[in-house]
């Protein structure tokens, strides 16, 4: 799984993804709001897909 993430990691979608997770995390967990439970959400999706024709 590791090995996986670093692969990940040069890919631009990676880095939004985290960007994403990180500034959504904490106000979801706070508010509760369904819209920053969903880009939290939209986040790790953005992490853990690989991009379209990205090497695997």
């Amino acid at each position: 799984m590791l090995s996986y993430l670093l692969k990940r990691l040069g890919e631009p979608t990676t880095w939004i993804g985290i960007g994403t997770v990180v500034a959504t995390a904490a106000q979801a967990v706070a508010t509760k709001d369904p819209a920053a439970v969903a880009a939290t959400i939209g986040g790790l999706a953005g992490i853990l897909m690989p991009e379209k024709g990205a090497a695997k």
